[in-house]
């Protein structure tokens, strides 16, 4: 999982949001709304001080520009901002597998990147993601799996915007074919 700087249960409370969550605050601060339940039995927040501390975390998001807020009936309901959705997406990501089939097809997939230094982030990023799907480095820019992984290489793209950069290849034969074989278990 990326480090984010508002910590894991931040994410979580980000992912639960995206997930159609709403968490409304009451002017008693008594947490409702039937998604909240469940929310709050991910984070362990049973007792009133849990209850708070989640409280805290909803906050700094806020302050963080994640979370707004609307009034309803006398209660806070809190929702994700644009930010706040963009930053759901890329947590997002840490949820992609490549799936792996019962029976290899004999192809590669190869996955290379040419990301120009101005978008270092982004292509530090990559190198961690394609790592992070089980791919194996074939080179300094070049990833290797025999799993079909378009799917995911597209996932990439378009939430980096980096499509001209990162090309996806499908292959019958490469060097060192039985080393890596091996490294998969094919």
């Amino acid at each position: 999982m990326i480090k984010t700087k508002y910590g894991e249960t931040g994410s979580l409370i980000v992912k639960g949001l995206s997930k159609g969550f709403d968490i409304v605050l009451s002017s008693y601060e008594v947490f409702s709304s039937p998604g909240f339940g469940q929310l709050a039995k991910v984070f362990g927040a049973t007792s009133r001080a849990d209850k708070q501390k989640l409280k805290r975390n909803i906050a700094s998001l806020k302050k963080r520009g994640l979370v707004g807020t609307t009034f309803k009936k006398g209660a806070t309901v809190y929702f994700l901002t644009k930010k706040g959705q963009r930053e759901s997406e890329r947590l997002s990501l840490d949820d992609i597998k490549i799936k792996k089939p019962k029976k290899w097809d004999r192809k590669w997939r190869i996955v290379m990147f040419d990301i120009p230094e101005k978008l270092k982030k982004v292509r530090m990023e990559i190198n961690f993601r394609l790592q992070d799907f089980g791919m194996e480095q074939y080179q300094k820019s070049t990833f290797i799996t025999p799993y079909d992984c378009k799917k995911e290489v597209i996932e990439l793209q378009n939430f980096f915007n980096i499509k001209r950069y990162l090309k996806y290849i499908v292959a019958e034969k490469i060097d060192d074919e039985e080393a890596y074989k091996a490294r998969f278990g094919l």
